[in-house]
């Protein structure tokens, strides 16, 4: 990339300010006047470091000073007004959540929308704990950018709302308190490999005591047995990691708590203990609702933080899609195993 140094508008404005407390500018400091060509300084009046506005094909590129009380002062004094139309058009953004399906999935389901949604940007901004789905406007009249997005989001919802629990900054685990509160339904968990997530999760939501019943950390074999009920002989015969121990363990907390839905969890995290027939990342589930068990198995990719983390995710979109009767099934195939 092209820079231009001392003296530009910004170095001349730094120079001045250096002689003003009488100080010569060093190397370092001189770097802070080094402007990409086509860019647009954003005058940083707290500090030396400018910020930066560049133009790019796609969209634009903000650059910020990393100094905290710097940052915030560019960003409400030189970029909002930029992003919200002062002197022209805005750049607005919406954003659906998803979990449950990684974000190649959702690339093949959704690439043929993307023309179609123009002049709207679509962005895949994923985590462990799901696939964000983020429309943009770029510097259109806000009406127009408004009436864009909500009929972009609907288009999506429409193609990949499957695996949608919400948008912006919800969080999976207070929508699915909600959902359960508005059933009339209470949750239990039976963990083993998430080690108490799952129930950490939920239990951080304020308000989940009208909804969350309890959990059980079932972490060795003897308190799988001791706690929830599961024989000596089904672990010894199928192992901890199988349908039959994922179900014995639903049916024990569902027991101990009364629960009207309830999910288990064991698997495989990792780094080590996998096998050629439960290899690292093998998860299985017992799922309570209605009065029947169902289990499924999941592999999840990553290491063992993200493996938990995606179990803890499945689990309670397993769990949403049992209690809201408006949400479809997902299909066979996501994370290379079928869905919770």
């Amino acid at each position: 990339m092209t820079r231009t140094t001392l003296p530009t508008l910004w170095g001349g404005h730094l120079l001045a300010r250096w002689h003003r407390i009488g100080r010569v500018p060093s190397e370092s400091n001189r770097t802070q006047a080094m402007v990409p060509r086509g860019a647009t300084v954003l005058r940083n009046r707290w500090g030396t470091a400018p910020g930066l506005w560049i133009p790019a094909a796609t969209g634009v590129v903000i650059m910020l000073p990393g100094v905290p009380f710097e940052m915030r002062n560019l960003l409400d004094h030189e970029v909002l007004p930029l992003l919200t139309g002062e002197g022209g058009g805005v750049i607005r953004s919406r954003t659906l959540r998803t979990a449950g399906v990684p974000e190649s999935v959702l690339g093949e389901l959704l690439d043929p929308l993307e023309a179609e949604l123009a002049p709207l940007s679509l962005a895949y901004l994923p985590d462990v704990a799901g696939v964000d789905l983020r429309l943009t406007a770029w510097q259109l009249p806000a009406g127009q950018a408004d009436t864009l997005l909500t009929a972009g989001l609907t288009r999506l919802r429409e193609v990949a709302g499957r695996w949608i629990y919400g948008e912006e900054d919800d969080d999976l685990a207070a929508v699915l308190l909600d959902a359960a509160r508005q059933a009339g339904h209470t949750i239990a968990v039976a963990e083993s490999c998430t080690g108490g997530l799952l129930g950490g999760r939920l239990t951080s939501v304020a308000g989940s005591s009208e909804v969350f019943a309890g959990g059980v950390i079932a972490y060795a074999d003897a308190v799988k047995t001791e706690l929830l009920g599961v024989s000596p002989e089904l672990l010894r015969a199928h192992g901890a990691v199988s349908a039959e121990v994922a179900e014995a363990m639903v049916r024990g907390v569902v027991a101990r708590t009364g629960a009207d839905v309830a999910i288990s969890i064991t698997g495989v995290a990792g780094p080590d203990g996998g096998s050629d027939e439960k290899p690292i990342g093998t998860v299985w589930f017992g799922v309570w609702h209605g009065g029947t068990v169902e289990s499924v198995r999941v592999g999840f990719p990553g290491t063992r933080p993200e493996i938990r983390a995606r179990a803890v995710m499945a689990a309670m979109f397993g769990l949403l899609r049992r209690i809201d009767p408006s949400r479809r099934r997902q299909p066979a195939g996501v994370w290379g195993g079928t869905t919770v």
